[in-house]
């Protein structure tokens, strides 16, 4: 088996348990006033996106998608993608 499903598998899962202690922490020390539909918003999409990521990538490891060579190659395609934009938002960020 493929290591990269893996390493999405932990580390979404370790992101969608992170989203929800957010969520737990910003509605227990919420002294700015926010309302809590603009706090839900906030951190439960984080959740969301973290949880339907873990879903989809559950979803093709049992299905044994990764047996195709195109799905593979899509796969790591995609999640280069993600990389590289999360690496430009970085620089983007630092050396602004």
């Amino acid at each position: 088996m493929n290591v990269l499903p893996n390493i999405v598998r932990v580390v979404s899962a370790l992101a969608t348990l992170g989203a929800l202690l957010l969520l737990g922490v910003a509605f227990l020390f919420n002294d700015t006033g926010e309302p809590a539909w603009k706090l839900l918003a906030i951190y439960g999409g984080y959740a969301l996106i973290g949880l339907s990521v873990f879903v989809v990538n559950e979803i093709l490891i049992h299905k044994r998608a990764f047996a195709h060579r195109l799905i593979r190659r899509a796969y790591r395609i995609f999640w280069a993608c993600v990389a590289l934009a999360g690496l430009c938002a970085w620089a983007a960020v630092a050396y602004h």
